[in-house]
């Protein structure tokens, strides 16, 4: 074990090296948000926009069927008309009456705005064949004199029977990807264009050929929903009734609770976090959202502070000594032996497992860990480390508790064989494993990701205890993101 510790930097190091020869991810960012801003400002500008002064945000999106597509292929058609990861700008005006949308990909180019007025702004009064007029001339100007595609035209959407509000369409195949069509929409007001953007449609059939594994996925995500509530409602009649048996302790329930909370918060510091996370809003609307978000945390704090006072006492039980480094950590003795133990341990066997991780997707020519879309959103975070360090915490105490200290408390008193009872607890493990994860799009990356994180709980648990178990599934998380958007 000593020398598995000493030499865990260079596991770190080795799986750094591997995951540059890994597949390269289909989006990186080559703009950041000044960049965004100013191509923005200038878009608004030549739509007769004047954005100096006003608001802005920076968000992130992305489009699950695009991210399959990508994966596998690189369609030229496509190229400045859709993107698997959106960047999207906000800029509205001091009194919150304007706004205007505009939408990039990662290397900057335009593909999509939307125009809102006050109500009650002059329009010019169009009949609507002048309107599909504008709006045909902007797409034509949009999709330049050499594009692949040969839109056809659909029916016009109107707001109401003597609105100038119009949305019209156009269709097209996408050449060089089978049954999969392209619909171009453009908004228009009198006779101005005042939106635009292109929605990707491909076939059910040739998505779940670029995804084989998708069912097996789903339900997997699936049943991972359904055992987190189930389990959180096993836990909290459990705490009722070790409560009413004067079992619990509910100073280390607070602590557990506020833990979870401090570290959930940390989100809330971060316009850029927010923004990819909740949509690029302004004012009012991000208040309310900010609000509500922290009253969620401190509920979930609250919940998961029961779960770990339910699944203690039966962990004490089972496994004395387990708990001694958390106590001690809890009690505020930052520097005991103990706590120093469980935190070397678990960070030197998170780099072997993070290591064999990268190891695995090499040999199975698997792509990254980590959905391309997360390694984009962080370059317009202001704090990424610190969301990150959020993140990660969530993470690894999500997974200790409902995969590892309930599990112990439900299985353990009723189940006395010890090959069954260690048979079925990675199975109870991955579930919660399977909510924290990202949703790969390969089994393989998915299967690779679940086995390091279930690793990194039952191996410093047994090796160590309880504390070594939340810092090796932390630091899987936290390191393996750090290399994952450093490389």
């Amino acid at each position: 074990l000593i020398g598995m510790l000493a030499l865990s930097p260079l596991a770190y190091l080795g799986s750094m090296l591997i995951e540059r020869a890994l597949p390269p991810r289909t989006n990186v960012a080559t703009i950041d948000e000044p960049d965004a801003l100013r191509i923005a400002t200038a878009f608004a500008l030549s739509r007769q926009v004047d954005t100096q002064g006003w608001e802005s945000a920076v968000g992130t999106e992305s489009d699950d069927d695009l991210v399959a597509i990508f994966r596998k292929a690189s369609p030229a058609a496509l190229e400045g008309i859709a993107s698997p990861s959106t960047v999207r700008v906000l800029l509205q005006s001091a009194k919150g009456d304007s706004r205007f949308r505009v939408t990039l990909t990662p290397q900057g180019a335009v593909i999509g705005f939307q125009d809102n007025r006050p109500k009650g702004s002059p329009v010019t009064a169009t009949d609507q064949p002048g309107a599909r007029a504008a709006a045909e001339s902007f797409l034509r100007a949009r999709l330049g004199p050499n594009t692949p595609f040969h839109p056809e035209y659909g029916q016009p959407k109107e707001s109401g029977k003597d609105s100038q509000d119009r949305s019209f369409a156009w269709r097209a195949d996408v050449p060089g990807l089978p049954k999969t069509r392209a619909t171009f929409h453009v908004d228009v007001d009198g006779d101005r264009v005042t939106g635009h953007h292109t929605s990707i449609a491909p076939d059910e059939t040739y998505l779940n050929r670029l995804s084989p594994h998708s069912g097996w996925l789903t339900l997997l995500k699936t049943l991972a929903w359904i055992y987190i509530p189930l389990l959180g409602v096993y836990s909290v009649v459990r705490y009722i009734r070790r409560a009413i048996d004067k079992e619990v302790s509910y100073e280390r329930t607070a602590l557990a609770a506020l833990a979870f909370v401090l570290m959930s918060v940390l989100f809330l510091f971060d316009p850029g976090y927010l923004a990819g996370r909740i949509g690029a809003e302004l004012g009012r609307d991000r208040t309310l959202i900010i609000a509500a978000m922290a009253v969620f945390y401190c509920l979930m704090g609250l919940f998961f502070g029961v779960a770990y006072g339910a699944g203690e006492g039966g962990l004490r039980e089972t496994y004395p000594g387990k708990l001694t480094s958390l106590d001690a950590l809890l009690s505020g003795k930052l520097f005991s032996t103990n706590v120093a133990r469980s935190i070397l341990v678990g960070g030197g066997i998170a780099g072997w497992l993070l290591l064999l991780q990268n190891a695995t997707l090499l040999a199975t020519h698997a792509p990254r860990v980590g959905p391309d879309h997360d390694i984009l959103a962080s370059a317009f975070y202001r704090f990424p480390l610190l969301a990150l360090l959020g993140e990660s915490g969530t993470d690894s105490v999500l997974q200790t508790t409902f995969g590892l200290l309930l599990p112990i408390a439900l299985l353990r008193p009723r189940i006395r064989n010890h090959w069954i009872f260690f048979a079925l607890m990675p199975l109870f493990s991955i579930l919660p494993a399977t909510v924290t994860a990202g949703d790969e799009a390969l089994w393989a990356t998915f299967f690779s990701l679940q086995l390091a994180m279930v690793a990194a709980v039952f191996v410093p648990f047994f090796s160590v205890d309880l504390l070594a178990a939340i810092c090796g599934i932390f630091a899987v998380r936290f390191v393996g993101a750090l290399i994952q958007r450093g490389v």
